[in-house]
């Protein structure tokens, strides 16, 4: 992931949790300003939905069947 994707995701989950914007308006909001998705598309609610459900961006990982949480490499924290 190269940096500006990894600020798109960062948007998104502020526009989420600070501006408590729906999937849809989220996915207009970026196709608006022209930020493409990863592989150079358009953005629909179902794509903003993987990216706020991905654990990955939290720094959830799987080794070996097993859950492990990994802050150093989270995009996002929650708390």
């Amino acid at each position: 992931m190269n940096p500006e994707q990894a600020e798109t995701v960062k948007a998104i989950f502020r526009m989420k949790r600070y501006q408590r914007k729906t999937l849809g308006e989220i996915a207009r909001d970026l196709n608006d300003r022209e930020i493409p998705t990863a592989r150079g598309g358009r953005w629909y609610p179902g794509t903003v939905k993987y990216i706020l459900e991905n654990p990955i961006y939290r720094g959830s990982v799987m080794y070996k069947g097993e859950g492990t949480k990994n802050t150093g490499i989270a995009l996002v924290r929650h708390n």
